[in-house]
């Protein structure tokens, strides 16, 4: 699932009427951005992760689900690539596994 926040279509034009203050509100926007994607993270990993959409057992995934800036204006919420529960990421969107037991016995 992608959310996708547009700035209207007189945002480039308004920040380059502005001239030197135009990169200031370049700024705020990147840093408000980076305040929403981590807020956003939070709400996916107490709501999304808990309850009836996830029955969670350890935590982990939920530990790991960050917000970050890839751009001054883009940001993503999930969980990284390199994280160590990266396998478990695709609980998140829309696709889905059979999870088989592995050789070990009990």
């Amino acid at each position: 699932m992608m959310i996708q926040l547009e700035m209207g279509p007189e945002f480039q034009r308004t920040v380059a009427d502005l001239s030197s203050m135009g990169q200031s509100v370049l700024d705020a926007c990147s840093q408000g951005l980076a305040k929403g994607v981590k807020l956003a993270a939070g709400k996916v990993a107490a709501d999304y992760l808990s309850g009836q959409a996830l029955k969670r057992r350890t935590g982990r995934l939920a530990a790991a689900v960050d917000g970050w800036k890839v751009a001054p204006l883009e940001g993503v919420v999930g969980v990284r690539p390199d994280a160590a529960d990266s396998k478990y990421a695709w609980l998140l969107g829309d696709e889905s596994k059979t999870i088989t037991p592995s050789g070990r016995s009990f």
